[in-house]
């Protein structure tokens, strides 16, 4: 059974309200994913390591890692490192 709303938005209100909330919907979960990217400061904090330690890692490629291209800055994502620390702190 089909079910019918009685309204009286225009058409482009409806759009417009879709809009809105489609937007609302994409910028929360660009923030979750940029929150998600931390540099080695929280990465240290997150696994409780000294920042030579993760340098080391990194070196020997043992610690999930993100490397901004032309930079020189390290970062890392916090939910790899999450499950790298869940699974024994191997790398794969």
């Amino acid at each position: 059974m089909q079910k019918l709303l009685l309204t009286q938005f225009t058409e482009l209100d409806i759009r417009r309200i879709f809009r809105e909330e489609m937007e609302s919907v994409f910028k929360e979960n660009f923030k979750k994913e940029e929150q998600d990217i931390v540099p080695i400061q929280k990465a240290m904090k997150i696994t409780s390591l000294a920042r030579q330690t993760i340098y080391g890692l990194v070196n020997s490629n043992d610690i999930p890692f993100i490397k901004s291209e032309g930079h020189k800055k390290l970062f890392f994502s916090r939910i790899a490192l999450l499950e790298w620390i869940k699974n024994g702190r191997e790398h794969k």
